[in-house]
């Protein structure tokens, strides 16, 4: 039997809403904050959960589930860097950059295809940028990246290491000048709100109160084309993928 397609999304937000209507999912084991489910969808076998924020948990999620599935697509949300994007436009991303480092790779063609989105370059950095001025700075000195992020870096390089074919897609939500909260101290390790830490943060920033509305509204529309791009995805066979 061919091996799975995993679809692996940082953040629960980012892919629940797709699997949620997703029958007889079984849970695949992981480690926390990792969960991913083993579903059977049109005659196939697709691997789909949430990996948790950051480096630690990208890898940790890909080495875990190394030996299940024979391709891993990434997606998960991204700020803008560029002018003229909107939130909920999806890119797939061949080149993330991390400090001084880069890491290049290709997307099947089947699944381009399937996807029919653009190719972009992104960088991936250890916490979110908040700030217009700090998202301008990062698109003028990384010229061939249009998005900000937090994971496809690891996430590519460690399936490199573990010789997994590898894709990711990043949709914008938040845009180059859009101001956002830092919520990072009262969000679990999946990007869920911690209430009574929301609640306290809330209290202690009431600046970052006022940015909730727009970010909301920002993460909706990037959440939607996520959970279109999860169902039109999970109708991918990597068993028959061709190179371009």
């Amino acid at each position: 039997m061919a091996k799975p397609l995993l679809i692996l999304a940082p953040m629960r937000g980012e892919i629940r809403p797709a699997v949620r209507s997703w029958p007889n999912g079984v849970t695949v084991s992981t480690p926390k904050p990792a969960k991913v489910w083993s579903y059977e969808r049109e005659g196939r076998t697709v691997l789909a959960g949430w990996a948790g924020i950051g480096r630690e948990a990208t890898e940790s999620a890909i080495r875990a589930l190394a030996g299940r599935p024979s391709f891993v697509l990434q997606v998960g949300v991204a700020g803008g860097l560029r002018d003229g994007q909107e939130s909920g436009d999806a890119f797939f991303c061949e080149r993330a950059f991390e400090g001084d480092r880069a890491i290049e790779w290709k997307t099947p063609q089947g699944l381009r295809d399937v996807l029919g989105l653009s190719v972009c370059g992104c960088v991936t950095v250890p916490k979110v940028v908040i700030e217009p001025e700090g998202k301008r700075a990062l698109g003028a000195r990384y010229v061939q990246a249009d998005l900000v992020e937090m994971e496809t870096y690891w996430g590519a390089s460690q399936a490199q290491a573990l010789s997994l074919p590898f894709a990711a897609v990043r949709v914008v939500c938040d845009v180059v000048d859009q101001r956002m909260a830092d919520l990072s101290p009262a969000l679990d390790p999946v990007g869920d709100p911690k209430p009574l830490a929301f609640a306290s943060h809330m209290a202690r920033n009431p600046r970052d109160a006022t940015r909730l509305k727009g970010m909301a509204v920002a993460f909706k529309a990037a959440q939607e084309r996520l959970r279109q791009i999860v169902e039109s995805a999970a109708r991918w066979s990597p068993a028959t993928h061709s190179s371009p």
